[in-house]
């Protein structure tokens, strides 16, 4: 599972797959930013053993960017 660590303490990430248990799922944070307003934003993806989804985490809430396997996000941008 995505993963992030805050004050030295393990944070994971929500995902939308409803079935973790599914052999070779994983999803990966790639990139974040925190917002003036304390808005935190990781972007990644999520796979299912053949291909991935491109998402992001608002204040830990996943956002899918496809409902398609077919995607990928390694960087986010955020203008407040």
């Amino acid at each position: 599972m995505a993963t992030y660590w805050k004050n030295d303490i393990e944070v994971r990430l929500p995902s939308a797959i409803t079935n973790p248990d599914l052999v070779n799922f994983y999803s990966q944070a790639n990139d974040f930013v925190l917002t003036k307003n304390n808005d935190f934003f990781v972007a990644g993806i999520e796979a299912n053993g053949f291909s991935t989804r491109a998402c992001y985490w608002k204040n830990g809430k996943q956002i899918l960017l496809t409902t398609n396997f077919t995607s990928f996000a390694s960087g986010i941008t955020v203008v407040e």
